[in-house]
C-alpha cells in the first residue's frame, strides 16, 4: 500500500543557468533515444545526457553478480543497450558491496536504512517514474504486539532491531549480535538463539535485536508488512523498482538543493564498519565534501515532456572538475527536467552505451558495483 504526503514547496530554478552549459554533440541513437554531450564556458566539464520518451523506456534494475561488479559487465551480461552506475554502497573489508541506501526490486527488499530520502520508483508496465522522497514503513506484528524494525539487512548497532530478508549477507547479523528470531516464509516464529544463521533460505527472515527486545514466542504467527511513503504524487502503483539515492535535487520544477543538509541529517547515522571505505554523509563535514565540492555525477531525471533523463558528469581530472549538487540541479534544470535526483557518483559514475563505455571514469577505469540502470532496445 502506498501512501501520498503532502508536497513541499521550494524556490524555483532561474531561467539562466551559472553553468553556462555549451552543447558539444547530439546524436540521435535509436528508438527515439538521444546522446546529448555538454561542457561548460567557465572551466572543464563533460557531461553526457541520454533522453528517450518514458512511454518507449524499457528500464530495469540489473543486481551485480557476487558482491560488486562492472556496469558494462552487468550490461553485456544482460543484454542491455545503456546502463548506468546505481546508488551507494559499502566499499572493502568484510561487507564489501552491501548497499546504503533503499533498494527494492524483484519483489525484494536488498536494504533499508529507515531514512527518509531521495528516491527512484519504476513501473514498466505503466511506464511510471517517480521521484521523490520516501522511506518504506515496515511493520513487525507478534500476537498483538508491535515490535520496531530500525533498518533491513544492515549491520546492527545496539539498541537496533533489524530485520535480515534472504537476500542479506549473513555475516551482517554477526556484527553486533543480539537475539536473533528465525521467521520461516509461512510467518511462523522458528526459533529464537543467541547464534545468527549461516544463511537465510529463501523466504525466511531473521529479526534481531538486543536481548529484552526479542518476545519468547516460537510457534506464533507473524505479521510483516512493508510500505512505501513518498512525498511525491502518482504514486499509487506497484513497482518494478525502488533505489534511493545521494540527494533530492528538483522536485516539480523547483531546485530544492537547500533541502540538501537537511535529507542527509534525517534520522541515525549509517552503522559504518572499520574495515570499509564509506562516506557518513550524516556527518557536517562528510555533507559539505558531497554537496559544496565537486565530482563525478550521476543522476536521473523527468522532462517537462514526460522524457527520461540519464546524466553521468565526468570529474576529478583536467579535461572534466565535475558539478556541486547546486550544479548538478541547475544543469537537470537546464536540459528541462522538473524532477531530478543524484545517484551514485565519484569513481563509480559510469555511462555504457551499446558495447563500450562512453565516459572517462575518475580511477581511469571502471570501478564495480552493486547494482546498474539498464535500458534495452529492440
Amino acid at each position: 500500500m502506498l501512501k501520498n504526503l503532502t508536497c513541499i514547496a521550494i524556490f524555483a530554478i532561474g531561467n539562466c543557468c551559472a553553468l553556462e552549459p555549451i552543447l558539444i554533440s547530439h546524436t540521435v541513437l535509436r528508438s527515439a533515444i538521444t546522446h546529448t554531450v555538454y561542457g561548460a564556458a567557465t572551466f572543464p566539464l563533460h557531461a553526457q545526457v541520454i533522453t528517450m520518451p518514458l512511454n518507449t523506456v524499457d528500464l530495469r534494475l540489473e543486481m551485480a553478480e557476487g558482491q560488486r561488479e562492472e556496469v558494462s559487465s552487468i550490461a553485456q551480461r544482460t543484454g542491455a543497450y545503456i546502463a548506468i552506475n546505481g546508488a551507494n554502497y559499502r566499499r572493502g573489508g568484510r561487507y564489501n558491496g552491501n548497499r546504503v541506501n533503499l533498494l527494492y526490486a524483484n519483489n525484494r527488499i536488498y536494504s533499508d536504512l529507515g531514512l527518509k530520502r531521495g528516491s527512484v520508483s519504476w513501473n514498466n508496465q505503466t511506464k511510471s517514474l517517480t521521484i521523490g522522497l520516501a522511506f518504506l514503513d515496515a511493520t513487525l506484528i507478534i500476537n498483538g504486539t508491535s515490535y520496531p524494525i530500525d533498518c533491513i539487512n544492515q549491520p546492527r548497532r545496539p539498541g537496533q532491531a533489524v530485520l535480515y530478508t534472504d537476500v542479506a549477507d549473513p555475516s551482517l547479523m554477526n556484527y553486533s549480535p543480539g537475539i536473533t528470531m528465525l521467521i520461516d516464509p509461512a510467518l511462523t516464529v522458528r526459533d529464537i538463539g543467541r547464534t545468527a544463521p549461516k544463511i537465510l533460505c529463501p523466504g525466511w527472515y531473521a529479526y534481531q535485536a538486543d536481548n529484552e527486545k526479542v518476545p519468547i514466542c516460537v510457534g506464533h504467527r507473524v505479521s510483516l508488512s512493508f510500505a512505501l511513503q513518498s512525498n511525491t504524487r502518482n504514486n499509487d502503483s506497484a513497482y518494478d523498482f525502488v533505489l534511493g539515492g545521494a540527494g533530492l535535487l528538483i522536485q516539480d520544477g523547483q531546485s530544492i538543493t537547500n533541502k540538501l543538509y537537511a535529507e542527509f541529517s534525517e534520522g541515525l547515522a549509517v552503522t559504518h564498519c572499520h574495515d570499509e571505505v564509506a562516506a557518513d554523509f550524516h556527518t557536517q563535514n562528510m555533507q559539505e565534501w558531497l554537496i559544496e565540492q565537486r565530482h563525478p555525477r550521476t543522476a536521473i531525471g523527468i522532462t517537462k515532456k514526460n522524457e527520461l533523463c540519464l546524466v553521468v558528469v565526468d570529474g576529478r581530472q583536467h579535461s572534466s572538475e565535475g558539478l556541486t549538487l547546486h550544479e548538478l540541479a541547475e544543469f537537470m534544470g537546464y536540459i528541462g527536467c522538473i524532477h531530478a535526483l543524484n545517484l551514485g557518483g565519484g569513481g563509480c559514475s559510469t555511462l555504457y552505451i551499446d558495447g563500450k563505455i562512453t565516459n572517462r571514469p575518475s580511477g581511469n577505469e571502471e570501478r564495480p558495483v552493486s547494482e546498474a540502470l539498464c535500458i534495452y532496445s529492440e
